[in-house]
C-alpha cells in the first residue's frame, strides 16, 4: 500500500507548474528590468536629441548666442524632470575650427583668417550641447553615465 502511494506521488504533476514558474520567474524579471532600463535610456537620449535639434535649427536663423541660449533653456524647461537621473544642462558656444589647430571659442571674424594647414578660411560654427547624468531605474541593472547630444551648425 505504501509503495502505491509513493509511486503515485512520483507520477503526480500537480506542483510542476509552480516549480517551473519558480525557475523561470527570476529570468523573466531580470529581462523585464533590463528592457525597462534600455527603454528609459532610449527615451532620455531621444529627448536630448530633440532639444539639441530644436536649438540647432534656431541657429540657422540667428547667430545671437543670447537668443540661442534662451531658446535652449526654454526647450530644456519644456522637457520637465528626467525619467531617471539628474536634471538637464545645456550650452551654446561659438567656435572657430581649423584642422590641426586648437578651437577658438567666441572668435571674431578677424581671428578667423586663413587656416595655415589648408589655406582656407577657418570654419565658424555654433555648437549646441545638452547633457544629463543618467542613472538606471534599478541600481545594478545598467550603467550610470553622462548622456549628451551635440550638434554643430556652420555659420560661415
Amino acid at each position: 500500500m505504501m509503495l502505491r502511494r509513493t509511486g503515485h506521488a512520483l507520477r503526480s504533476d500537480s506542483g510542476a507548474a509552480a516549480i517551473e514558474f519558480a525557475l523561470i520567474a527570476p529570468v523573466l524579471l531580470i529581462l523585464f528590468v533590463g528592457m525597462a532600463n534600455l527603454g528609459v535610456r532610449a527615451i532620455e537620449e531621444a529627448r536630448l536629441n530633440q532639444v539639441t535639434r530644436e536649438t540647432a535649427e534656431a541657429a540657422l536663423f540667428t547667430q545671437s548666442l543670447a537668443v540661442l541660449d534662451t531658446t535652449l533653456q526654454s526647450a530644456i524647461t519644456d522637457l520637465g524632470d528626467p525619467l531617471s537621473g539628474d536634471s538637464y544642462a545645456g550650452t551654446v558656444r561659438l567656435l572657430c575650427l581649423c584642422p590641426g589647430q586648437a578651437e577658438i571659442e567666441n572668435c571674431t571674424t578677424s581671428q578667423a583668417v586663413l587656416c595655415t594647414s589648408t589655406g582656407l578660411p577657418w570654419e565658424v560654427v555654433i555648437e549646441v550641447t545638452v547633457q544629463m547624468n543618467y542613472t538606471p531605474l534599478l541600481p545594478g541593472f545598467g550603467t550610470e553615465g553622462v548622456l549628451d547630444s551635440t550638434l554643430r551648425v556652420q555659420v560661415r
